[in-house]
This record gives structure tokens, sequence and C-alpha cells, in this order.
């Protein structure tokens, strides 16, 4: 069966395929023909080595859960509707300027920008340089800056401020293509037939963007940590 931690602000479970159970405890997991809803928040090590088929948010991960069996990592990101929409449109395009910025709360863990910075290179390619700008850790808000320039020709500006609320932005511009959005419009995505609700996922998004858990995929994010910090590769 698969059991999926979400985030019950995030989750929109009335449009995906899957129908969905919630579960409080591993003790509810009863039917194997079906997939379970946990919130994020629950213990999550009592889910793990029962047979089931997890998928995790990467925040929730720790290097001591690498060689766990049939786990699966997802990034919030990836798996909101709106960033589907927008990747479509840029995949057949190598060049542009991406200019991104993310409002999260200041006590969400600093690991949402490795995140997306992975994310992204599945759409623009590897970051071939990143240089990073940081304020005071003391300060609040705090804001960290990113510029990214991507081996496929996409520059990027990624700017995060940590303070109370969240919000994302979104402004690529391609040959004679501009995509937009923002998630605090109600028809943030531009051309306007593509609109979705905004910062939202489905255990359907979920389950087909997921990454398994392995080793392997560890260091890889740990790469990405890295020119996070400051770090150069290629």
């Amino acid at each position: 069966m698969n059991v999926v931690f979400a985030q019950n602000h995030r989750l929109d479970d009335q449009t995906g395929i899957r129908h969905v159970t919630f579960a409080e405890t591993p003790e509810h997991l009863t039917n194997e023909n079906t997939t379970y809803v946990v919130w994020s928040d629950n213990q999550l090590e009592s889910y793990f080595n029962k047979g089931h088929q997890l998928y995790i948010p990467y925040s929730r991960i720790k290097k001591e859960h690498a060689d766990l069996d049939r786990v699966f990592v997802y990034f919030d990101l990836e798996s909101f509707l709106f960033f589907k929409k927008i990747s479509e449109e840029i995949v057949s395009q190598s060049k542009g300027v991406l200019r991104f910025r993310r409002l999260v709360d200041r006590e969400t863990n600093s690991s949402i920008i490795t995140e997306d910075l992975y994310v992204l290179s599945t759409v623009f390619g590897v970051p071939e340089e990143v240089k990073v700008l940081k304020s005071k850790q003391q300060d609040h808000p705090s804001h960290v800056i990113l510029t990214v320039l991507f081996d496929k020709g996409t520059l990027a500006h990624l700017e995060y401020t940590f303070d109370a609320g969240e919000r994302i932005e979104f402004e690529w511009s391609g040959v004679k293509t501009i995509l937009e959005f923002n998630s605090e419009e109600m028809n943030p995505f531009l051309p306007t037939d593509h609109s979705s609700l905004p910062l939202v996922y489905t255990v359907d998004s979920i389950i087909e963007h997921a990454h398994k858990l392995s080793p392997d995929f560890l260091a890889e994010m740990d790469r990405f940590h890295v020119l996070v910090k400051g770090g150069v590769e290629g």
C-alpha cells in the first residue's frame, strides 16, 4: 500500500484521481489496496519497516534513513500543480532568465533552498555556477539570494525571505515567451488557460514526482547543499 506523509494545508484531496484515506497511526493501515495519507508531523519512525511504500517530504529525511527499503522522497515545489504546468511550457526552450521569489515561514528549515535548486535543475539543467548572498542570521526578516547559471542557458535570480507567511513568485522570460506565476493572485499563471490553484499538491502529484531514497540520492542532494552554501560545480 502507499502511505503519503503530507502537510494538511498543502493537500488538495478533492481533485486527485486516487481515493485516499486518512490515518492517524500505523494500526489504521489495514487495506492493501488503499492509499493512506498521514499528516507529516506524526511519528515518522513508527511507519518504517512495515512493508508499506512510504512517500516522505525531503525535509523529514535523515542520513540514517538512506538504506530503508520502499521509501520515496518528494519536494513540494516539484509537486505543486502550478509548477508542472509552467515547467511543461519551459522544457522545450533552452535559454532564458528566471526570477524566483519565495516567502517562507521563519521556522521553515533552510533546506527548502536546496530542495528548490534541485527541482529547478530538472527543468533548466545542471547549475554550473552559484553565487550566494545572505543577510545576517539574526535579522528579521532574513534573506538569502542566489544567482545561478544553468548549463542549458538560463540565468536565474532566486530570492528567499524567511518571515511570517508563504508566497511564491515565478517569472521566466524566454525567446518570445514570458511565463508568470504569483500565488497571491486568483489566476496567477499566464497564459490564462493554464491557471490552477496556488501552492497545493495532490497525492497523485506526489507519487508521480517522488524519488527513490538511496545513499546515491542523498549524496546528490549533498552536492546541491554545498552549492547553496556558496560552492561552485562544473
